[in-house]
């Protein structure tokens, strides 16, 4: 599975495959994708849709991913994928009302969800790094930078 993968995306995949596997029992089933999926997108998406999606890298049949066949999907994904698509689709998840803008109220939304209690400080900090155009909100230019160019890359203006 992880060949080619770094150690910190390995540790990031193992993460995020801890926090699907909501039994701790070291398999991640239909019924933990679709929670997952659902508190990311706000819509669980058809049980047999999780089927096919779990049956694509389900290497040994069981009908539900270990480690190796979660990395498999994880490879899967991050594979000749277009970055931008990418972050469009991370934006929409945080873009609740969809606008065009992530606000403070959405970003602590998103992460309240995922189980992260960020204080306002934290927020308006993480934005107001992002936001170029001094608006108090980030727009889809703005995400792409903040992914894309870490802080301490400033771009002179």
């Amino acid at each position: 599975g992880g060949e080619g993968l770094g150690e910190s995306t390995l540790k990031e995949i193992r993460d995020t495959f801890e926090f699907f596997d909501k039994n701790g029992d070291g398999s991640i089933s239909t019924e933990e994708l679709g929670a997952v999926i659902q508190s990311l997108t706000g819509a669980a998406p058809p049980a047999e849709e999780l089927r096919q999606m779990i049956k694509e890298v389900d290497e040994d049949g069981d009908g539900s991913l270990d480690f190796d066949e979660f990395v498999g999907l994880f490879a899967a994904m991050q594979g000749g994928g277009d970055p931008r698509a990418e972050l469009r689709e991370a934006f929409q998840a945080f873009d609740k009302d969809g606008d065009g803008f992530i606000t403070r109220t959405e970003i602590k939304e998103v992460m309240a969800l995922l189980g992260e209690n960020m204080a306002d400080a934290a927020i308006d900090a993480m934005i107001s790094a992002a936001d170029a155009d001094g608006d108090k909100r980030v727009d889809f230019e703005e995400f792409c930078k903040m992914i894309l160019e870490p802080a301490g890359a400033e771009a002179s203006a």
